[in-house]
């Protein structure tokens, strides 16, 4: 039998999941009135528990019934998340009479956002659950719970942060949501916008909880205070580790993102990489919610706790006839479980690789911790990504058109996480000195980066990247990175690309799934400038996808406003990515500025950018002196901090020399610039920054 994905054919595939699917059907149609009252009395249990609780914490007389207060107002605490967590699903919304249980009404005591953890669940984990790079969820962003995640110096103390986490984990768990989604959105997450609420929801509760009831306890502060740090550590505890069981296991795999998912697909992998445990059946129905039975919520999101665990018979009997694991263990041996992968992959193993076989090579392992060390902290200690250099093998060459050229490198970081629209940066030597360019990624796998390079006539890098030649070595600035990338969030899209601007585009239509639907208008001169016209033709086919070519030979060739309405009728409605050059981008914004179009959902890479202005001298300077290199110099106000940096000898990477690649970017230290104020200690670009004090530079 052909087996093709995680080990199993198409049609067992197809049969695995027609069969999950009429279960599914089968218990959708009974869900009623019954299941809401279930929810709604579990709801009123948990806000008896938080004010019995409180009571006995204030009140109680001796230690049992001080114990009991702690231990009713912990149930609270944990109910809380597993009842928040099923009605924010929507389980109940559909029901009449739902009220606060429905998941636009419901509002839960803790410090987690309800918009934010819903965008993380719902739009990050679910539909890319144990998917590397894509799935946000607990344990990916902070620790290492798998050798497919990339190694990093701080993983060393991650078993003393796993053991410590209950104790933070009130202010972790909204911080680390908020992250994800930044993240996801493209926003920087070290913003007022991403931690503000944060802060205010955790002060708020924790104010309340350690502060103002010890406070109304006047004498017993002491006793009120230990009973509510005791009764939130006890849930934070009990939720960290049953959230953690979930999808981290030895046995439990992180995949690659896959490609072209179907739905039959979504459900095995929802399968292979979840898993349940035991609990008593009344524990599970109070304080689990779907948390143990979490293979069958992410086969079946939308359906209430109570029916997943009806199924879930149903459901490993299916698993067993198509010899897919079915995962089901104590909580000891989920515990176990992972604090033995916790403690493994604290060291740079690879995949397939024990700590113990590392461990017994020291060289390698004190080589691995210094490359970690070296990608990690250089960047954070210089403040320049840029500053790392790898050096990789061309793999092959081809023509696309005939000023355009495909070449595949083999990827020096396979362990490194790929988001579609993203760049890599090419030193290459020109006229005496290097040069940086930046080429969007086509497609990127485990083994080999893609890019496509137009050739520039009187460029000084473009024509040799178009004489490389298999077997050629070149060298690359940084890692893969960019911000121009697909949010995951937007569902209805329009790409726009012009030539070679298609390259960013067509790694983003390639990721596209089922749920979202696009048009792609492609600009040319001609046919034979067409790129990749093969593959767009398969992601037409999908049927979600509608790319439009659109030629300078054609009797309406430019693109214009009229084109957009007629091609693209409710372009209003959807997120717009662009690539084209600047001209194009700009009748394109103008169009769009004119039919009020919001442009938080615009988003565009441009080809070229301005050079900084060479300025006369103002006769006014200031001292710039260089940590790393200990060297400094003397700069006018109206020279940029790159000219101090090259007229002192440093050599660092340059590209555009317009803050737009980002490739002279270094970490201000201290001093003023024309856009930083004093006391700014961040990133900057050399090249369009100029001094207004002394400046220290990391470089």
């Amino acid at each position: 039998m052909s087996r093709t994905l995680y080990g199993y054919s198409p049609e067992t595939i197809e049969a695995f999941g027609r069969e999950l699917e009429e279960l599914y059907e089968r218990t959708k149609a009974k869900v009623g009135v019954e299941d809401l009252k279930i929810m709604q009395d579990l709801d009123r249990y948990s806000r008896y528990f938080d004010i019995t609780g409180r009571a006995l914490i204030h009140l109680s007389p001796e230690p049992v019934t001080y114990l009991a207060g702690i231990g009713l107002l912990a149930a609270h605490f944990v109910m809380e998340f597993t009842n928040g967590h099923n009605i924010l699903h929507g389980h109940y919304d559909d029901i009449p009479g739902a009220g606060e249980i429905h998941s636009q009404h419901f509002r839960w005591d803790n410090t987690m956002d309800e918009t934010d953890w819903k965008f993380e669940h719902h739009v990050c984990h679910h539909p890319f659950t144990n998917i590397a790079g894509k799935d946000h969820d607990y344990g990916y962003l902070i620790y290492r719970l798998n050798p497919k995640q990339e190694w990093q110096p701080r993983h060393l103390f991650q078993m003393a942060g796993l053991l410590l986490m209950p104790g933070i984990v009130t202010s972790y768990m909204p911080t680390y949501i908020s992250t994800a989604r930044a993240l996801v959105e493209n926003r920087s997450p070290l913003s007022v916008d991403t931690y503000g609420p944060v802060v205010m929801s955790v002060l708020k509760t924790l104010g309340r909880d350690y502060l103002l009831y010890p406070l109304l306890a006047g004498p017993l502060f002491p006793k009120v205070l230990i009973g509510n740090i005791a009764a939130r550590l006890i849930a934070n505890t009990h939720l960290m580790y049953m959230l953690t069981f979930e999808h981290h296991g030895e046995e439990v795999p992180v995949v690659d993102v896959p490609e072209n998912e179907t739905k039959y697909e979504f459900y095995l992998r929802q399968v292979i990489t979840s898993r349940n445990y035991h609990v008593y059946e009344w524990y599970e129905r109070l304080l689990m919610g779907s948390i143990n039975t979490h293979m069958e919520h992410h086969l079946y999101p939308d359906l209430p706790f109570n029916r997943l665990m009806d199924v879930a018979p149903e459901v490993k009997a299916i698993c067993e006839k198509y010899q897919v694991p079915y995962r089901k263990t104590s909580i000891f041996e989920a515990f176990g479980d992972l604090m033995k992968i916790a403690v493994t992959n604290s060291l740079p193993v690879k995949p397939g690789e024990s700590a113990l076989s590392l461990l017994m090579n020291p060289g390698e392992l004190a080589g691995r911790i210094l490359e970690g060390a070296r990608q990690s902290w250089l960047p954070l200690l210089t403040g320049n990504e840029q500053s790392t250099f790898t050096r990789t093998t061309v793999v092959s060459s081809r023509k696309l058109s005939p000023d355009v050229v495909a070449i595949m490198l083999k990827n020096p970081w396979p362990d490194a996480v790929f988001r579609p629209g993203q760049y890599i940066s090419v030193n290459r030597d020109a006229l005496g000195r290097k040069e940086t360019r930046q080429y969007s990624i086509t497609h990127c796998t485990r083994d080999t980066i893609a890019i496509a390079v137009r050739k520039i006539e009187g460029g000084r890098v473009s024509p040799q990247m178009h004489a490389l030649a298999a077997g050629d070595t070149i060298e690359l600035v940084g890692r893969i990175k960019g911000e121009f990338t697909l949010n995951e969030a937007d569902k209805k899209l329009l790409f726009i690309a012009g030539g070679v601007g298609l390259t960013p585009v067509l790694s983003m239509l390639s990721s596209l799934n089922a749920d979202h639907e696009a048009v792609l208008l492609y600009f040319n001169r001609g046919a034979e400038h067409v790129l990749f016209r093969d593959e767009l033709d398969k992601l037409a086919q999908r049927g979600n996808i509608r790319v439009v070519h659109i030629l300078d030979t054609d009797a309406d060739g430019r693109y214009s406003r009229a084109q957009l309405e007629r091609h693209v009728p409710d372009f209003k409605g959807r997120a717009i990515y662009a690539c084209a050059p600047r001209v194009m981008l700009d009748l394109i914004e103008k169009d769009l500025r004119e039919q009020s179009y919001n442009f938080s959902n615009y988003h565009t890479e441009q080809f070229v950018a301005q050079q900084a202005a060479k300025l006369p001298k103002s006769g006014k300077t200031h001292k710039v002196r260089f940590l790393t290199s200990r060297k400094e110099t003397e700069l006018d106000e109206n020279e940029t901090l790159l000219s101090a940096i090259e007229s002192a000898g440093i050599v660092i990477p340059t590209g555009c020399r317009a803050g737009m690649c980002k490739a002279c970017t270094v970490r201000l230290d201290s001093g003023a610039t024309d856009k930083h104020q004093k006391g700014f200690q961040g990133l900057l670009t050399t090249c369009n920054s100029y001094p207004r004090s002394n400046i220290d530079l990391w470089v």
